[in-house]
């Protein structure tokens, strides 16, 4: 069992470095099967003698990924509960994805005449196909991750009913577990005078991405964007499915201004995120509210924050409004 980040890190590099030297043998291998060999004119026209290198590598690549996205998993698997996140097993899948790319490109212009650049399309072709190994891992790597803390609770004797509380597709914490929490940290938070803060979070106009694209990617954006929330909120607190594409940030010992500083990270980080295979771009609308700078109860802490957002959502999205600007100016409803 992998016990530190040491001995994990060890193991990730050891096994990418020997996945992109093999990702040579395999695009050699894939060339092969075409029979293609440009110095002895076996293929006529250089044109397809391009489409056929670009499309054998670019199966290569798709092989590749889902080997070292495997590999990974298996790794996880492997490790104690809770010695890295996610997000840092994301990094380095997204970085090797990166390193794989750029052997691509260099061996298309190694079998171009005189060192030609690739085309624009031929770039766009690659960078399609890797952006859709990323988003397709990003998942596989945050269920998996989940599995292992799920299987950790099991081996540690917590209850069956708690993994429950955990969203069936995201890695976010369900409404039940939101509602509980809200209700002990506000009893916390009156007992010993420390502050907590909610941000409630809503997707601008996604219905409009389930319309257009469907369901499924609308689950892969929601998917994105709860990998978003939660790397940035880290250990800060913790991140909720309040229902639909409503998202609530609980963070203990957040005064009413840290909270809107980090309710504005969030929001610069969805705005100037890529999102999903289709490569969408959204925004989010965020309210925040303080217990007790804003209220004295978890009702109110709740129903503060949601007139916040109201009020962001009718300011025209795409912004964080707080409990201050909400009672300043008439409750407005919420917009899609």
């Amino acid at each position: 069992m992998l016990a530190t980040e040491s001995e994990l890190t060890g193991l990730v590099e050891a096994r990418l470095y020997t996945r992109i030297d093999e990702l040579g043998d395999e695009i050699e291998r894939k060339e092969a099967e075409i029979g293609l060999d440009l110095s002895r004119g076996r293929v006529s026209s250089s044109y397809i003698a391009r489409g056929l290198l670009l499309a054998a590598w670019l199966d290569a690549l798709k092989n590749h990924g889902a080997l070292v996205l495997n590999d990974l998993c298996n790794i996880i698997g492997e490790s104690e509960e809770g010695v890295v996140s996610a997000a840092w097993f994301e990094e380095r899948f997204d970085d090797h994805v990166d390193a794989a790319v750029k052997r691509l490109l260099d061996r298309l212009i190694e079998r171009r005449p005189f060192g030609v650049s690739p085309s624009v399309s031929e770039r766009r072709r690659i960078m399609n196909v890797a952006v859709g190994i990323k988003s397709g891992a990003r998942k596989a790597l945050d269920m998996a991750v989940l599995r292992r803390q799920a299987e950790g609770r099991r081996r540690a004797g917590v209850a069956i009913k708690e993994e429950s509380e955990w969203d069936d597709r995201l890695p976010l914490r369900r409404r039940r577990a939101f509602d509980r929490d809200l209700i002990e940290l506000a009893k916390t938070a009156d007992a010993t005078g420390e502050p907590v803060s909610l941000i409630m979070i809503d997707l601008d106009l996604f219905k409009s991405v389930n319309d257009r694209y469907g369901h499924q990617v609308g689950d892969e954006v929601l998917l994105d964007v709860s990998r978003i929330l939660c790397n940035r909120v880290a250990r800060k607190g913790r991140v909720y499915r309040y229902g639909g594409e409503e998202i609530g940030v609980l963070l203990p010992n957040y005064s009413s201004d840290e909270a809107k500083g980090l309710a504005e990270r969030l929001r610069k980080d969805v705005e100037h995120a890529v999102m999903s295979r289709e490569s969408l771009r959204l925004t989010a609308s965020l309210g925040v509210a303080c217990l007790p700078d804003d209220v004295a109860s978890s009702e109110g802490l709740l129903a503060n924050a949601d007139k916040a957002l109201y009020r962001a959502k009718s300011s025209g999205r795409n912004c964080v409004r707080s409990h201050e600007d909400a009672a300043a100016a008439p409750e407005a409803k919420n917009g899609s």
